[in-house]
């Protein structure tokens, strides 16, 4: 089984944010299916958590990763594509990525020049620690919040 402690500090913070009325997060879940007594989790059409913030609406894909460099293959095409509509639609998206082996969280927010340069071509690169402070913040896992402000 996947450990989730990256997730659990993600869900206490936005817990914390919803008791304080500064923003509601909500976790979407993938589907389950049960097949002759299986059961198989399906993959979610959606990022990790939708929410409000300031009355706009705000999409974030956590991952983490154990590697030197974020692939750009751990996000679906259909994750980019509810993230770039929620931009055109005037919410904000945002990946928020944990380097395990640097013990870094980055906020990264989705744009076209990210979708240009790490998205839409032909072999996505991964994303190194340069590039996640080229194209994001590194934060503490309380300080989500103050980033998507800037």
């Amino acid at each position: 089984m996947a450990d989730n402690s990256f997730e659990k500090e993600i869900e206490k913070i936005f817990s914390r944010y919803k008791k304080n009325r500064l923003a509601y997060f909500h976790k979407i879940s993938p589907p389950v299916h049960r097949i002759h007594g299986h059961i198989f989790i399906g993959a979610s059409p959606f990022c990790d958590y939708i929410g409000v913030m300031d009355g706009r609406y705000i999409v974030i894909e956590a991952k983490e990763c154990k590697k030197d460099k974020f692939p750009m293959a751990n996000i679906r095409k259909n994750q980019v594509e509810h993230m770039l509509l929620t931009n055109e639609m005037g919410g904000l998206s945002f990946l928020l990525i944990k380097m395990s082996k640097y013990n870094k969280i980055f906020l990264i927010k989705i744009t076209d020049e990210w979708h240009n340069r790490f998205w839409n071509q032909k072999k996505r690169p991964s994303m190194g620690v340069s590039e996640l402070n080229e194209f994001g913040f590194e934060i503490k896992i309380g300080d989500i919040l103050c980033k998507i402000e800037d």
